[in-house]
Order: C-alpha cells, then structure tokens, then sequence
C-alpha cells in the first residue's frame, strides 16, 4: 500500500503521501483501500453507501464550475475534495494524487479532479455559464455570507468578479458602485452613487445594502430595476426618463409620470427599501 505513495519517483505522489498523515483519520481512510477495486474504480456496494458524499461532490462540482467561469477557481478548493473523500475512507490513486497537489498548476490540479469526480459519474465544465446562472450562484454567495458562512472581503471578491465576466451587465453593478463611492469619498470627500454612505458607517452601509439586495433579488414579483426610481412627488415607484437641458448642457433623470426630478433611484439603498415597502 505503501508503494502509491512513494518510491514512484513522481512528485506529486510523494506529497500526497506526507499530505495523508496531515488527516486526522489517516490510518482509516488507508483502510479504505480495500473498498475499491483494483483498477481503482469504486465498487457498486461505495457508491451506495456513500450517496450523501457523492451528493456532496456533486453540488461542490457544480460551484467549482461557475467560480472556474468568473476565474476564481482556486487549486486549493479542488484539493480539498480530494482530502474530502480521504477522510471518508474513499482512495485511489488519482484521488490520492489530488489531495496532495496544492502546489500544483490549475491546470494540472484540473486533470487529476476530472479522473476523480469522473468515477462518480459527474464532469467538469470549462464552459462560461449563462448570465442568469452566474446570478444565481451570485445570490448564493450572499446568502452563504449572511449565514455566517464566508467573510465579506470574499463575498465582495466574488461579486466584482460576476461584474467583470458579465460586462456590469446584471444587477451587481449596484456593488461596484459601493467600491467606486468608497473610493470617491476618499478622494473628494462624497459619494455619487450612494448618497446616504459615509467614510464612517461604510461598513455598516454596506452590511445593510447586502441584506436590502438578497431581500429584493429574492422577492416573488422582483423586476429589473435598473429603469425605476422612487418619485418623491407621486410617493410611489415609477420608471425614469432622461430629461436634456438646453441651457446647461447636460442631461438628468426626472420622474416619467409627473416630470420631478425629485426622485430616488431604485439601485440605491433607500430606494430598494422603497421598492420592497411597495411589494410587500
């Protein structure tokens, strides 16, 4: 048994076999040698009584998909499906190899999860996913966050990401103009999009805008808001027109139904808690 692990002359193999005495269970997951076969592939009576595992690397498969479209894929996240299934008494050699290829290239961390995930009966895709997909995994990380789950410096990594691969084209945006605020009010002291954030409550502000965006995106009647405002004059939500100024030379955004430019755009903080008292 020994002999997967060292003496191969292959690298890789041998911090695999100093990774595997790192798990705390290591001596079980060796004792789970014997519940493949010899070519390595995992017998009929694993897969049945590991379903709950194999579930599990399935729903990891489909997230290591969308972060591979938004180029956020690190190798550690599909080494640790390797030291997963170690640790669950599955083992072969490729999963061993896996598990100890930290250090590795994507690419090639890549190949070794393919051969894995494959003896599941699941693959591996390199395929950019649709935007609507890309947006729900979005909401999915902002719930994992609220839940305690991720920190926010990794949610807001996350999002920056779906605004780069989409082309600002979904509802994020509304998340790279925090940044972008955070930013101006450094620099010149106000914000532009975001008038009700501080360089003292940014933190709070932005713990409240998340919690206000997840509420929104997830309600049953939501629509695209990037059209709409809260008319102050109408007291009511009401789509925006873009009013000229010949005098001034500029261009500005006015209430479609009276015509005020008093108005609050939906993608605000306040303006989303509008919308969300209006449909609720």
């Amino acid at each position: 048994e020994r002999k997967m692990f060292d003496g191969t002359g292959n690298p890789s193999v041998v911090r695999t076999y100093n990774n595997i005495f790192k798990i705390r269970h290591a001596g079980q997951a060796l004792c789970g040698l014997r519940l493949c076969y010899t070519d390595g592939s995992l017998s009929n009576s694993v897969k049945k009584m590991n379903e709950k595992i194999i579930e599990y690397v399935a729903q990891k498969n489909k997230l290591f998909s969308f972060l591979f479209s938004i180029d956020m894929l690190r190798t550690s996240d599909l080494v640790e499906i390797g030291i997963y299934l170690l640790e669950n008494n599955i083992v072969d050699d490729n999963i061993c190899i896996l598990a100890g290829l930290e250090k590795s290239e994507l690419e090639e961390v890549i190949d070794y999860y393919k051969l894995v995930i494959s003896k599941f009966g699941l693959t591996f895709s390199e395929e950019v996913i649709d935007n609507d997909e890309i947006e729900k995994y979005g909401l999915i990380f902002i719930d994992e966050y609220l839940k305690g789950n991720s920190s926010k410096t990794s949610l807001m990594s996350i999002l920056r990401a779906i605004n780069r691969t989409t082309s600002y084209s979904t509802d994020f945006v509304a998340f790279d103009s925090i940044e972008d605020d955070k930013s101006l009010i450094d620099e010149v002291g106000h914000p532009y999009f975001n008038p009700e954030m501080t360089k003292d409550n940014y933190e709070f502000f932005l713990d409240d805008f998340i919690q206000t965006f997840y509420k929104l995106e997830t309600l049953a009647n939501y629509r695209d808001l990037s059209n709409s405002c809260y008319c102050q004059k109408c007291k009511s939500i009401r789509n925006l027109r873009i009013k000229e100024s010949f005098f001034r030379n500029y261009n500005y955004f006015i209430c479609s139904h009276c015509k005020n430019k008093k108005i609050i755009h939906c993608q605000t903080l306040t303006g989303m808690k509008y919308y969300i008292s209006e449909n609720t």
